[in-house]
């Protein structure tokens, strides 16, 4: 069973019976093999309250590696500590802008790389919270790590292999969200999210090229991305 058991009130309109339904259409189409792991995992956005919810990040599905997925949109469970030696491109650029923000470093140029961040993180410099308790604070400030598509195959190149199955779901569960909400702030990393958000006309948005695809020249990179400077009167981007 893919619904979680502490399922907030705020999503009783949308999980109908007939929703219910569709999803275990969906799990006994893909639960041979899948990430995440844990099934408790793979829907545990309906545990937020949905009217406290401030920033979406859309992502597009689970990292199919085993062990790496964990329901969160971006978020890598095997991440430890900031310093550690493999961590993904695309939150290290996320990291390297937040940290511009945080420091007011006008020139693109100017921005340290990442390996330079960690010294700083490592010494106490850059004061942020370590990778599990960020996203737990940051989740509990009002952002919600919000997949499109919630299982994938395991195994390398296996992304996008269970869009199929999610679409439809997906579809009614942004219509929902929107609906119930439309003073969230969505961040749109990638052409993909780009054109959810041109079909869905969401109130407020700040877009972004992939941040796992760096490229001063694109004039959407990453490092100027300015909703984090948007929206940090309403959240501490560092970890509280």
């Amino acid at each position: 069973m893919l619904i979680p058991e502490n399922v907030h009130p705020s999503w009783d309109e949308f999980l109908t019976n007939d929703r219910k339904e569709e999803v275990n259409v969906i799990f006994d189409e893909v639960k041979q093999d899948f990430t995440p792991s844990d099934p408790k995992l793979v829907l545990r956005f309906l545990e937020r309250d949905l009217n406290e919810v401030k920033v979406i990040w859309l992502g597009q599905d689970p990292y199919p590696i085993e062990g790496k997925a964990s329901g969160r949109a971006f978020e890598d469970a095997t991440i430890k500590d900031w310093t550690d030696k493999v961590i993904g491109k695309s939150i290290k650029n996320v990291i390297r802008s937040i940290y511009r923000m945080e420091n007011n470093i006008e020139n693109y140029k100017d921005v340290k790389t990442y390996k330079k961040i960690q010294k700083e993180i490592k010494n106490g410099t850059f004061n942020i919270k370590p990778p599990k308790e960020w996203f737990n604070s940051l989740e509990n400030q009002g952002v919600l790590f919000l997949n499109v598509y919630f299982t994938c195959q395991v195994g390398r190149g296996k992304a996008g292999t269970h869009r199929d199955e999610w679409k439809d779901f997906s579809s009614k569960l942004l219509k929902y969200i929107d609906s119930n909400n439309p003073n969230i702030i969505w961040f749109l990393w990638g052409n993909p999210s780009r054109k959810i958000g041109d079909i869905m006309q969401f109130n407020n948005i700040y877009e972004s090229r992939h941040p796992a695809y760096q490229n001063k020249a694109s004039g959407t990179d990453i490092l100027d991305f300015e909703g984090f400077r948007g929206t940090k009167t309403m959240i501490n981007w560092l970890g509280e």
